[in-house]
C-alpha cells in the first residue's frame, strides 16, 4: 500500500514520528562494514572519485557544534537581558567604552559579528529598525517608543545618551564600510564589510544622527549631580558623545577644504586623550555583550570568538586612525608631481602600518579616474618622473603626429601610464599584498623597458640618441641617453630591491636563507648604483654639449656684430632640459647615497651571517649535503636558490646569476671569523657615517621629490642608525663569545649559541640579530 500525503501530514503532526518497518530486501552489513573499516589506517580518508573535497569538508562539519552558529542560541541567556531596563551612569559609561573598543577591533579587519554586533543594544536597534528614523529606540516594538521620565537620570542616560551613541557607532561603521569597498582593500583580509542581512542605517541621514548626538551631549552637559563621582561620569559620557559627533562630522565633510578637516582631525586626537580620565569609573555589564548574537545572524560562517581589545589600545588605534587621515591632507602641499609619487612610496613602507580605512582613502581620494589629486593625468606624472630622473630633450615629449616615431611613442606612453598607475595603486595595499603585487608588476615593467629599448634603437629616434662618448662614426659604440628605457629600468630595479627587503620585514626568510637574500640584494643594489652612475654621466655630457653649443652660438653672434652682418636666428638648443638639470643632479646624488648606505649595511650583515656559518650556527649553501640532520634536507640548496629567486627568473636585465656563481662567491674557505667580524664592523660604521652626512643635507634644494616625506625620511634614517648600532653591539657580543670555526664535516657547534631576531624599534629591512649563550 502506497504512502499518501495525508499519512505523512498526520505523522508530522503527531508528537513522535513512527519509523518505517525494515523492508525484507534490506541486508545487514554491520559486520562487513566493521571489517572493512578496520583495514583503514588512522588519518586515512576514503572516498569515491566523484566525492569532491568540498563535500568531504561539509560532511565533517555537519552537526559539529563548533561549526554551527545556530547552536550558540542553545547556550544563551540573552532573552533574559532587558535592553529597556534603566542603567546607572557608570554602566552606561562601560557600554560606551566597550562599544568603542569593539569598533576599533572592526577597523583593524575583524568581522561585525565579532565586534559591535555582539552588543545586545546594537542588535535590538538594528532589529527594531524598519526604515523609519523614529524606530531607532529601545522599545519593545518599532512602532511603540518607550515613555521616558526626564527626571530619572538612569532612564534618561539609557534612552538619550546610550541610544544616540549606539546609532552614531552604527552610522560611523556604515560610512566606513562604503569607503572600504574599493579595489585597494581586500575583503576578509584587510576588512570585513559583510553586514549579515542587517541594515546599517544606510538610508538614514548622517545629519539627523549628528543632531541627535549633539542634542544628547548638550542635555547631559546641563545635568548636575550631588555626587562628585556621578558628575565626573556624566562629564565622561558627554565627552564620548562629543567625540562621536566630531568623528561623524569628519566623515560627512570628507570633501571639505583641507584646513577645516585638519582642525577636525586635531580635535578628535585631543578629545580622545581625555577618555582615559573617566574610564576607570565604569562598572562592567558583561551580559550586555554576547557571542550568541552570531547564531541569530544570516551567517554561514562558523562562530568566531568575541574580540576584546583593551581600552587604552583602542584609544591608541583611534588616534592612529585620525593621525593617518590628517597626514593624508599634506598631499595638497606638494611642490611637484615627484613629491606626490614619493609620498605614495613612503606611505607603503610606513611603520606602523596604516589602518585599512586610511589606505582606502589614499587610493580613493588621491588616485581616482587615472589622475593624481583628480587633476594630474598619468601621462603628466610619467613625463615628470622621467624628467626628474633623466633630464631628456624637451622635444622628446613634443613630437608631432607627423613624426615617424609618433605612433610607437604613443603606445609606449599608454603602457607606461598603465604601469605607473598600477605601481601607485599597490602602494595602498597591506605589506603582504604589496610584495605579492610587486612580483607581478616587475614583469610589466620589464616588458615596458623592452618596448622603450626597441623605440630608442629605431632609426626614427636617432635625433634623441646622440653618441656622447666613443667613436661618433660607430653607431653601436659610445654612450646614448636612452631616457625612456633608463627610467623603466630604474623603476624595475627599485621594485626588485623592495621585494627582497620586504621578505626580511615580513619574516619570510629563515636565518639559513639570509646569506642568499643578502647577497642577491647586494647584487641588485650594485647594479642600481652603476645605473645611477651612467645617468649622472649622461646628464653631465649632455650639459657640457649644451654649453659648448651655446658658446659657439655666442661666438658666432659676436663675429657677426663686428662684421656688421645681419643677425641670424639662433638655433634652438634642445640637447637637454637645462632647467631640470639641477633637480636631476641632486636627486641622483641622494639616490646614490641611499643606495650606498643600503649596500654597506647589507655587506655588514652578510659578513656577520658568514661568521655564524663558519661557527656552524647557520647552514652553508651546501648544508643539505653536509648536514643530514639539517632542516635543509627537505630540499636541495640549488632548488631552494631557484625557489627564492623565482620571481626574478623571467627578468631579462638584470638576469639572475647562475647557482654556481653564488656558490663560488659565497665560498668561505679563505676567511676567518675575526676577519669577517672586522669587515662587518667596518661596513656598519661606514653606513653610520654616511647616514649622518645625509641627514645634514636639509636645504630645500637637497629635498628633491621629498617635500612631503622629509620627516618620514628622517625617521627612516634614524632607524637605519639604530640597526647599525644594534648590529655593532651584536658584533661585540660575538667577539666576547670567542666563537671557534666548526668542523665542516659534522657541523657541530663547540659553544651553543641562541640567536633571536629583533624587529621592533629597528629598520624593518634590517632586523637585528641578538646572541646569547645557552646553558649546557
Amino acid at each position: 500500500m502506497s504512502t499518501t500525503a495525508t499519512d505523512l501530514a498526520d505523522e508530522a503532526a503527531s508528537d513522535q514520528v513512527k519509523l518505517r518497518p525494515v523492508v525484507s530486501s534490506y541486508v545487514d552489513i554491520t559486520d562487513r562494514f566493521t571489517a572493512e573499516a578496520a583495514k583503514i589506517m588512522p588519518g586515512q580518508l576514503v572516498m569515491m572519485e566523484s566525492f569532491e573535497l568540498v563535500n568531504s569538508i561539509n560532511a565533517l562539519e555537519i552537526m559539529d557544534p563548533k561549526m554551527d552558529t545556530g547552536v550558540l542560541n542553545l547556550r544563551s541567556n540573552d532573552a533574559n537581558f532587558d535592553v529597556s531596563a534603566p542603567r546607572s551612569p557608570q554602566e552606561i559609561l562601560y557600554i560606551m567604552d566597550e562599544l568603542f573598543a569593539l569598533e576599533m577591533s572592526w577597523c583593524t579587519g575583524c568581522a561585525l559579528s565579532q565586534t559591535i554586533y555582539t552588543c545586545l543594544y546594537i542588535e535590538h536597534l538594528l532589529n527594531n529598525f524598519n526604515g523609519v528614523q523614529e524606530s531607532l529606540h529601545f522599545g519593545t516594538r518599532a512602532s511603540d517608543p518607550p515613555s521616558i521620565d526626564q527626571n530619572d537620570l538612569d532612564q534618561f542616560l539609557l534612552h538619550h545618551a546610550l541610544r544616540s551613541y549606539a546609532i552614531g557607532v552604527i552610522k560611523t561603521c556604515d560610512l566606513m564600510r562604503r569607503q572600504l569597498q574599493c579595489k585597494g582593500i581586500f575583503e576578509e583580509e584587510d576588512a570585513v564589510t559583510e553586514t549579515y542581512g542587517l541594515d546599517l542605517l544606510q538610508f538614514v541621514s548622517p545629519g539627523y544622527i549628528l543632531a541627535v548626538i549633539e542634542a544628547a551631549a548638550f542635555q547631559i552637559e546641563c545635568k548636575t549631580s550631588s555626587s562628585d563621582t556621578t558628575q565626573q561620569v556624566l562629564t565622561g559620557i558627554a565627552q564620548r558623545l562629543n567625540l562621536r559627533a566630531t568623528t561623524l562630522r569628519t566623515m560627512m565633510l570628507a570633501e571639505a577644504p583641507p584646513a577645516m578637516l585638519q582642525q577636525l582631525y586635531s580635535a578628535c586626537i585631543q578629545m580622545a586623550d581625555t577618555l582615559s580620565e573617566t574610564h576607570e569609573l565604569a562598572v562592567a555589564v558583561p551580559t550586555a555583550f554576547s557571542m550568541a548574537v552570531q547564531g541569530r545572524l544570516e551567517c554561514g560562517m562558523p562562530p568566531r570568538p568575541l574580540l576584546e581589545m583593551p581600552f587604552a589600545k583602542a584609544v591608541e588605534l583611534y588616534q592612529q586612525l585620525q593621525t593617518g587621515m590628517s597626514d593624508l591632507l599634506r598631499i595638497h602641499e606638494y611642490g611637484s608631481i615627484g613629491d606626490i609619487v614619493s609620498y605614495f612610496e613612503h606611505f607603503a613602507l610606513r611603520l606602523p602600518d596604516e589602518l585599512p580605512y586610511v589606505r582606502s582613502q589614499l587610493h580613493q581620494q588621491y588616485l581616482k579616474d587615472g589622475r593624481l589629486l583628480g587633476k594630474t593625468t598619468m601621462r603628466e606624472a610619467v613625463i615628470s618622473d622621467i624628467t626628474d630622473l633623466c633630464s631628456p630633450m624637451p622635444s622628446l615629449f613634443e613630437i608631432p603626429s607627423s613624426h615617424p616615431a609618433y605612433a610607437a611613442l604613443e603606445d609606449f606612453y599608454v603602457q607606461a601610464e598603465r604601469c605607473f598607475e598600477s605601481y601607485l595603486t599597490v602602494m595602498s595595499h597591506n605589506k603582504c599584498r604589496l610584495r605579492q603585487r610587486l612580483c607581478g608588476l616587475i614583469l610589466d615593467w620589464n616588458a615596458l623597458q623592452a618596448v622603450a629599448e626597441t623605440i630608442e634603437s629605431s632609426p626614427e629616434m636617432v635625433q634623441f640618441s646622440l653618441v656622447l662618448q666613443g667613436n661618433p662614426d660607430d653607431p653601436s659604440g659610445g654612450l646614448h641617453p636612452l631616457p625612456l628605457s633608463s627610467w623603466a629600468y630604474y623603476r624595475k630595479l627599485k621594485m626588485m630591491v623592495w621585494i627582497v627587503f620586504l621578505g626580511f620585514e615580513l619574516d619570510i626568510y629563515k636565518l639559513d636563507e639570509w646569506p642568499l637574500m643578502l647577497w642577491y640584494v647586494d647584487y641588485l643594489l650594485g647594479i642600481t648604483d652603476t645605473h645611477f652612475k651612467r645617468l649622472e654621466t649622461v646628464v653631465e655630457s649632455m650639459t657640457a654639449l649644451h654649453q659648448q653649443q651655446q658658446q659657439q652660438q655666442n661666438t658666432a653672434a659676436k663675429k657677426n656684430r663686428k662684421k656688421k652682418q645681419p643677425q641670424q636666428s639662433a638655433q634652438k638648443l634642445d640637447y637637454i632640459n637645462i632647467e631640470a638639470v639641477p633637480r636631476t643632479t641632486m636627486l641622483l646624488t641622494r639616490l646614490r647615497a641611499e643606495t650606498e648606505i643600503f649596500r654597506e649595511i647589507c655587506r655588514g650583515y652578510l659578513c656577520l651571517v658568514a661568521v655564524l656559518t663558519l661557527a656552524g650556527i647557520v647552514n652553508p649553501p651546501r648544508g643539505a649535503q653536509t648536514s643530514p640532520s639539517s632542516s635543509a634536507l627537505r630540499t636541495s640548496p640549488e632548488l631552494l636558490y631557484r625557489i627564492r629567486l623565482k620571481p626574478f627568473g623571467p627578468i631579462v636585465a638584470p638576469e639572475v646569476p647562475p647557482y654556481e656563481t653564488y656558490l663560488q662567491l659565497s665560498d668561505l674557505n679563505n676567511w676567518t671569523i675575526p676577519a669577517l667580524l672586522d669587515n662587518a664592523q667596518m661596513s656598519l660604521n661606514g653606513a653610520q657615517k654616511m647616514v649622518s652626512q645625509l641627514n645634514k643635507l636639509t636645504r630645500p634644494e637637497h629635498l628633491v621629490n621629498a617635500k612631503l616625506v622629509g620627516e618620514s625620511m628622517t625617521k627612516t634614517r634614524l632607524l637605519l642608525l639604530r640597526s647599525c648600532i644594534g648590529m655593532n653591539v651584536s658584533i661585540m657580543r660575538l667577539r666576547q663569545m670567542k666563537l671557534v670555526q666548526s668542523d665542516g664535516g659534522e657541523r657541530e657547534v663547540k659553544r651553543k649559541v641562541k640567536v633571536t631576531i629583533e624587529q621592533e624599534n629597528y629598520h624593518p629591512f634590517f632586523p637585528v640579530l641578538v646572541f646569547a649563550e645557552n646553558e649546557q
